[in-house]
């Protein structure tokens, strides 16, 4: 008889990421950086016990009752100056932990979709070492609530994902990586951010330019890639 195979993925490229937009917005994904093992969700279905002498059955009876969706917990290396991490940036976890956020998350895994679980979900535990001959870190435990949702996007993803620019500004890049023959076309939600070029096919680097912020306020735009599903976020000092 032939051997039955498994078809697995190698769990190594998994993220965290976080919906950086304002509440009334687009979801626009922004990854958690320095992420290490990732443990969860650990979901569990509560149960009710029905056992009744009338059945004359000796076996104790149980039906199922509430779920609990768990929580998902990860290291971290900890960059206070990362917005991901932040205690400023309002998708930071230090400032989500403390203002009791409730957030939109998604585990991207590397399956050959990808796939991605989405759920809301706060920030429940941050606990931090220091040890001598190591690197500073920081473990998140993320509270899941309610049902998660599977879903699966276009097979694209951009590096880096965002930029934290001062208020002289300056020029970011990025690379996309997607299928030879995918076009797609690149738009900024504001006018003082620039792409050098708007249309694109296959994978490649781009350049971002931003415009020197005269304002006097701290300010944040989009560069979007609807096509791809893709974004970056750029902020910019005052």
């Amino acid at each position: 008889m032939p051997t039955a195979t498994i078809a697995g993925f190698a769990a190594f490229g998994t993220e965290i990421q976080i919906d950086s937009a304002p509440p009334a917005g687009p979801a626009v994904w922004v990854t958690i950086e320095g992420v290490g093992d990732i443990t969860g969700p650990n979901s569990a279905m509560g149960e009710a016990e029905i056992t009744a002498h009338s059945t004359g059955i000796p076996v104790r009876q149980f039906l199922p009752t509430l779920a609990d969706p768990g929580e998902l917990s990860f290291p971290c290396f900890w960059d206070p100056s990362d917005p991901t991490q932040s205690s400023t940036s309002p998708y930071g976890l230090e400032s989500m932990f403390w203002a009791k956020t409730q957030a939109s998350f998604r585990q991207v895994l590397t399956d050959s979709k990808p796939t991605a679980y989405q759920f809301t979900g706060f920030v429940k535990q941050l606990s931090e070492v220091y040890p001598l001959a190591g690197i500073a870190a920081r473990t998140t435990i993320i509270r899941i609530i309610g049902q998660r949702t599977i879903v699966t996007f276009p097979l694209a993803a951009m590096r880096p994902v965002s930029a934290y620019v001062s208020a002289k500004g300056g020029t970011r890049a990025a690379v996309i990586q997607t299928g030879a023959d995918k076009t797609w076309k690149m738009e900024a939600d504001q006018d003082w951010l620039h792409v050098a070029k708007e249309n694109f096919t296959g994978g490649g680097g781009v350049s971002i330019a931003i415009a020197p912020n005269t304002s006097g306020q701290f300010r944040r735009g989009h560069i979007l890639i609807p096509a791809l599903e893709l974004s970056y976020l750029v902020q910019q000092a005052a």
